[in-house]
């Protein structure tokens, strides 16, 4: 327990930490468990603003809790650490346990209101979500940060193939650490006289193997994972949330929006997605939403930020993700507390932040241009890219009669890594993302774009194969090739063809699959099969002059952090896929709108958070000379329906906002809402929204149609900027011969709702838990590395923002910096 100040000047506004790493691990004595010695009056005036900083907590969350003056409970959960009983990832036990803390935790004289909130990134962000669903009366609110929205589909097994990287190692890390003293400091708390931490290590060899659980789900099992999948209980969480994260998050992945309109009972919601990392909840601008949420829903009263804090915010942020970011920009400061809130709780629903690393410090968590939305998902236009000849992608379908191009299965890639030379957290880290080999992929690449498109949510490649093997395992990776030269890496998707069969939830532009055993099937041998592949969510502007690439291969070498199990018996094997007018294949993706009018053109690649870059390199696809193609395809397999077919989209039309206008509202097109947009790059400033240009509905065997459908209010599009249907035709080539999850309207213009059809049997394979890595008490009580792949969990942060806070409180007192080369040596701080 943490308190601001003495606990009789209390009652105190109250958070609680809750994880399985260490968050009630004794606190360090402050500055000199960092060998920095400081005369007592130094030492005094330090803790008398910011008295966390001589008691440290050992998480970040309770750190960051502690120095916007809050009181912090951290607690850690049933079997880890000095807790009682035995553990198993988030089962009811665990979150029946958090309950009882915030009803015990509430009751406290010194707790402010009589309730407290929740907060923390990764581990104590997800558990958030459990403890929610419980429905604490005295919970005020919860601030989850790089959470999954899925425990199968978004981490431990994305599209069926079991993750290896970072979801099984960090199942088994966070095992190990929760054997008798695992994470190191029981043993100075037994040794101290704790009898209670010493009866309570007893209980550790009444764990469950968690790690043997997981490798052996080869599907995906209702009974086992249901009760674990975020995705099915979020509905039911009903105080207000604020939920923040990164689209190339290399631990937990890019799926955490899928949970965003599914909060159906939470009064309030704030969401904020962004191009970045891991740790990236805890960058400055961040902060200060989640202060003002925390502030409003839990304080009850809203302050500004101790300028202690924010003065030595960019020492801390420079020892911490290695470039001094700039203090946030603070709002909702002025006025009456009540008109205040309801201003807040008026604001757009969702930020997305583009372009995050643009900044006076290429490369950090900050900078870039933020757009506020009303809703999730954000009104957009669903459009297609065509595979075509060439390695050629294009607006137009096909008509050419015949066209497919192989590669070969190589299984040994999918232990392949994206590395670093430096730490992955740091600008500018030195990415080495390595290409693809000739045969072993195929690209397929736009015409150059005409003028900034923002491409955001979630996507599918809709793909008719052909393999002499009955599986295929199946990565797809969209990037951006700009004007320079440069490719710079977007967003990922995986596929065990074996799964492919879909789940009722499943849409045009996000195939979620089942996973269940009993809709799995292998490839039909000798005929061409429709499968669909996930592209994860993100939020990316493609620059003027640049074009779109799909690249479809091996799993592996895409992820600083995953990597995969598949079939060794598939190597060697080859994957044909086809593009021709009989067996089309295509990517979907949404457009939408709401980009400032001007855009400064980006000219140095390697700046984008998360975003790895290299020199672009002609890619020639294997050609399958001896392809046949039938007039008419084969009946499509049932194995790849849903249970329950998709029907198509209500059509809803929507009302543009007082600030914007449609383009056209002629009855061939349909215009898309864009709204009011916010950029905040350094200083904060409004900026009129320009709406999409929408186009006209054509079928591929109208040629003068299709021609006309490429032409924008910009120019000819040649491709670059594919054809917005604003309704289903039926001469559609690839919605005929596509199964009725992949044939619905390819169109969504402001829906009024898009909530699927609920599940009881959500779907994906294999796969029982995964999360964030956590302390090994081998290695001094932090996280281990994995030295094959230089990769450290999110344990470190603990440690690492200890010391950004204890050196920014030296900076300012004494005028000079005295600390130590932080993380110089990644595993000296696991």
């Amino acid at each position: 327990m943490y308190l601001p100040g003495p606990i009789e000047d209390g009652p105190y506004p109250t958070l609680v930490e809750y994880s399985g790493y260490d968050p009630s691990r004794p606190p360090s004595s402050g500055l000199d468990d960092f060998g920095i010695q400081l005369p007592p009056n130094i030492g005094d005036f330090l803790c008398s603003q910011i008295s966390v900083l001589c008691e440290l907590p050992s998480q970040p969350g309770s750190i960051f809790g502690g120095a916007l003056g809050y009181a912090v409970v951290a607690v850690n959960i049933r079997g880890t650490g000095c807790s009682g009983g035995a553990f198993d990832f988030f089962e009811q036990l665990q979150r029946l346990d958090g309950y009882d803390v915030i009803e015990t935790v509430a009751a406290q004289r010194w707790v402010a209101h009589g309730h407290v909130g929740m907060v923390g990134l990764s581990y104590p962000g997800i558990s958030q979500l459990y403890v929610a669903s419980t429905h604490p009366p005295h919970l005020a609110s919860i601030a989850p940060f790089s959470v999954f929205d899925d425990v199968a589909r978004g981490i431990t097994a994305p599209g069926g193939m079991y993750n290896t990287g970072f979801a099984g190692a960090w199942i088994d890390q966070v095992l190990r650490a929760a054997r008798p003293y695992g994470q190191g400091w029981e043993r100075a708390r037994v040794n101290g006289g704790d009898t209670i931490c010493a009866q309570n290590q007893l209980l550790r060899h009444q764990n469950v193997d968690n790690t043997e659980i997981a490798e052996a789900q080869e599907f995906y099992d209702p009974e086992l994972v249901d009760p674990l999948n975020p995705y099915l209980f979020v509905g039911d969480i009903d105080v207000p949330v604020l939920m923040a994260g990164a689209w190339q998050d290399e631990q937990t992945g890019g799926r955490f929006s899928t949970l965003w309109d599914r909060f159906d009972s939470a009064p309030f919601t704030r969401f904020i997605g962004y191009n970045g990392l891991h740790p990236d909840g805890y960058s400055p601008d961040i902060l200060a939403e989640l202060d003002a949420f925390l502030d409003f829903f839990v304080a009850e009263k809203r302050t500004a930020m101790n300028p202690i804090l924010l003065a030595a915010m960019p020492l801390m942020m420079e020892q911490f993700l290695g470039a001094p970011v700039a203090p946030p920009a603070q709002h909702w400061l002025s006025g009456n507390f009540a008109s205040l809130k309801e201003r807040y709780m008026a604001q757009p629903q969702v930020r997305i932040i583009y372009d995050r690393g643009r900044s006076l410090f290429p490369g950090s968590p900050s900078g870039g241009y933020s757009v506020d939305y009303d809703s999730w998902p954000v009104p957009s236009a669903v459009v297609d890219w065509y595979l075509g000849p060439h390695g050629a992608l294009s607006s137009d379908p096909p008509r050419n009669t015949t066209g497919s191009a192989s590669f070969r299965v190589d299984t040994s890639e999918a232990a392949q890594a994206v590395r670093s030379d430096r730490d992955e957290w740091y600008p500018k880290p030195g990415w080495h993302w390595p290409y693809e080999d000739a045969g072993e992929a195929l690209t397929f690449t736009s015409d150059r774009f005409d003028d900034y498109t923002a491409l955001l949510g979630s996507g599918s490649v809709d793909l008719w194969i052909k393999s002499d093997a009955p599986d295929a395992y199946l990565e797809v990776t969209i990037s951006e090739v700009d004007a320079l030269g440069n490719e710079i890496y977007v967003q990922s998707g995986w596929l065990r063809a074996a799964t492919r069969a879909l789940a009722p939830e499943a849409r045009v532009d996000w195939p979620q699959v089942s996973g269940l055993a009993q809709d799995a099937a292998p490839l039909v041998a000798g005929e061409w099969n429709p499968v669909r592949i996930e592209v994860f969510p993100f939020g990316h502007v493609f620059q003027t002059g640049s074009q779109l690439r799909l690249t479809i291969d091996n799993p592996g070498g895409s992820r600083p952090s995953w990597t995969f199990r598949t079939d060794p018996t598939l190597n060697d094997s080859t994957v044909e896929v086809a593009y021709n007018a009989s067996y089309p294949s295509r990517l979907v993706l949404n457009q939408v709108g709401g980009l400032p009018e001007f855009l400064p053109f980006r000219s140095d690649c390697s700046y984008l958070r998360g975003q790895y870059c290299r020199p672009d390199r002609p890619f020639v696809n294997a050609v399958a000379e001896e392809a046949v193609f039938p007039p008419e395809p084969p009946p499509t397999p049932t194995t790849i329906l849903p249970s329950n077919p998709v029907l198509p989209p209500t059509e809803v039309t929507s009302q543009p906002d007082v600030t914007t206008s449609p383009v056209d509202s002629s009855p061939t097109t349909r215009p898309l809402t864009t709204q009011t947009v916010t950029t905040r790059p350094l200083t904060t400033q409004t900026v009129t929204a320009r709406p999409l240009t929408t186009q006209t509905v054509t079928t591929p065997f109208d040629q003068t149609a299709a021609n006309a459908a490429t032409e924008s209010t910009h120019g000819r599009r040649s491709g670059a900027l594919p054809t917005t249907r604003a309704a289903s035709s039926g001469a559609d080539t690839f919605a005929a011969r596509m199964p009725s999850a992949m044939s619905e309207s390819s169109v969504r213009v402001a829906e009024a709702s898009r909530e699927p059809a609920r599940s009881d049997t959500a779907a994906t394979l294999a796969g029982d838990l995964a999360f964030i890595p956590a302390a090994d008490a081998t290695n001094n009580g932090h996280a281990p590395i994995d030295e094959n792949t230089r990769r450290a969990p999110i344990a470190r942060t603990g440690g690492s923002v200890a010391i950004l806070l204890l050196v920014a409180g030296l900076g300012l007192t004494l005028g000079a910096v005295v600390t130590r080369q932080a993380r110089s040596d990644r595993s000296g701080q696991r």
